[in-house]
């Protein structure tokens, strides 16, 4: 058994709490897209409390799993999946939203995942600790250049500075560009969603529900 991880501050919840409206069983799914439900599952290790708020309605649940398959984990995406992941957490924790940033330290923080397995990145808490306050040492120059966006567009997407975009331009391809929207603006619809929703966190991230309150002054 793994010790405790120091680096992990102390919870704000100790408990969920009982969603506004009742949770939609997973035998609701429509068929057409119960296989990308189950194949999202299987990467996450778990089954979602938003996913089960989803399946009260076919449409959204449609269009966020074509927006995953698409641009936060789309496997033929041009920035790679560690970055987005990372970039995920960036954006959550800059966004104020608590169920999404415990999910984001769940799937960096364990282990490397293999073929098969429940997605996984090995990062430290305290690797996660420096991408949420922009100190991420690890990190390469082209990583710490798409998250000083991610940072900046989270806070105010009209507000980043021509300079910056200037530096993307010159780093990045065009289509890595677009696609660095597209994920900054994912996160912001998503934490929009869960924030409304108050989505309750799930029992086995209720670990990571202190993490906002501890990065607070550099978020």
């Amino acid at each position: 058994m793994n010790a405790p991880d120091a680096n992990v501050p102390k919870q704000k919840f100790d408990s969920s709490w009982e969603p506004f409206i009742p949770y939609a069983d997973l035998s609701s799914c429509p068929p057409d897209v119960k296989p990308a439900l189950d194949a999202l599952i299987g990467r996450l290790g778990f089954v979602a409390n938003s996913h089960k708020f989803y399946l009260h309605n076919a449409g959204v649940l449609r269009a966020i799993l074509a927006m995953i398959d698409n641009i936060s984990s789309n496997p033929d995406g041009t920035l790679d999946r560690v970055l987005r992941r990372k970039l995920a957490v960036v954006c959550s924790a800059a966004n104020g939203c608590v169920y999404c940033t415990t999910h984001q330290c769940q799937f960096l923080t364990r282990p490397r995942a293999g073929l098969g397995e429940a997605e996984g990145w090995g990062l430290s808490m305290k690797e996660v600790h420096e991408l949420i306050d922009g100190r991420e040492t690890s990190s390469s120059d082209f990583e710490r250049l798409c998250l000083e966006f991610a940072r900046k567009a989270s806070h105010e997407p009209g507000g980043v500075p021509d300079e910056l975009r200037a530096r993307l331009a010159k780093a990045l391809s065009p289509a890595q560009v677009v696609e660095l929207a597209a994920v900054v603006a994912y996160w912001k619809f998503l934490n929009t969603l869960h924030d409304c929703l108050a989505v309750p966190p799930e029992d086995q991230n209720l670990k990571f529900t202190g993490v906002l309150e501890a990065n607070a002054s550099a978020i």
